[in-house]
């Protein structure tokens, strides 16, 4: 779980719509001690990262409902976004652009010249 973290968790790699200053884990610190500006916003990236999510677990072995809800237990801890109302806690926008990701991984649509996640 911690390599999915470090790739499509908040400020990963492929999340995109987050950029850090400090190093994933020390931003993360930062925003959950409230301290401003830890991550720039990116917000038009908001789709390719949720996208990120789904491919890069459908590529690592979990099915869609493990995506979901490991989605919604990162939104839940890491995220502003957690939306406890919603299922697995996902805004409705978010969860489908997590199983575009998903789909895209199953039906092999993301480049044979890379190499999977292991």
């Amino acid at each position: 779980m911690y390599d999915a973290f470090a790739k499509v968790g908040t400020g990963g790699q492929f999340d995109y719509q987050r950029h850090g200053k400090n190093g994933q884990l020390l931003d993360l610190l930062a925003n959950a001690l409230g301290v401003p500006g830890a991550y720039e916003q990116r917000r038009q990236f908001l789709p390719i990262s949720n996208i990120n999510v789904g491919l890069y677990s459908q590529q690592s072995g979990l099915t869609l409902e493990q995506t979901l809800e490991r989605a919604g237990w990162f939104a839940r801890h890491f995220s502003g976004n957690y939306k406890p109302n919603q299922p697995y806690g996902l805004d409705r926008r978010t969860a489908r652009f997590i199983e575009i990701g998903y789909n895209i991984g199953e039906r092999g649509l993301y480049g044979h010249d890379v190499e999977p996640p292991p």
